[in-house]
């Protein structure tokens, strides 16, 4: 595992706010913050944040976004890695995106087949029939 995942520009930029936002509290806080944690989402002395109550504020984001089906904080993994796999990228870097030691972990785990997975290898395997249905007459025309 190389031990450095890739961020989009956006993510990238929503982490910068974040450890601004993160500055001026240690700032505030002096000696008393919790830098010794480095944490990038705590409470504004440093300090971890309570698990459940992360969970409790998201699941609250996420009722107030009706667009979106309602889904847990760790359900957010799972998401995350079958997008990638829906989007064709291979399993190896979406288990290494995931901290997994093995890509079994990440297939048994994370690996969910969705429609459009379905729909896309229906529409592959046609199009490999295709191209063999195809071929012996593409052949024979270049023979002549």
């Amino acid at each position: 595992m190389s031990g450095r995942t890739e961020l989009d520009p956006e993510t990238v930029e929503l982490l910068d706010e974040q450890r601004e936002r993160q500055r001026f509290g240690r700032r505030a806080w002096g000696d008393a913050y919790r830098s010794d944690l480095d944490l990038v989402f705590c409470q504004p002395d440093g300090s971890p944040e309570d698990p459940d109550v992360i969970g409790r504020r998201f699941g609250r984001k996420v009722k107030q976004l009706a667009t979106l089906p309602v889904i847990g904080l760790h359900g957010l993994r799972h998401t995350h890695a079958t997008l990638l796999l829906e989007e064709g990228v291979d399993v190896k870097t979406v288990s290494e995106r995931l901290g997994h030691d093995s890509v079994q972990t990440t297939l048994e785990l994370y690996a969910h087949v969705t429609p459009k997975m379905r729909a896309n290898a229906a529409a592959r395997f046609g199009a490999l029939l295709s191209r063999a249905r195809l071929a012996p007459a593409a052949e024979a025309a270049a023979e002549r």
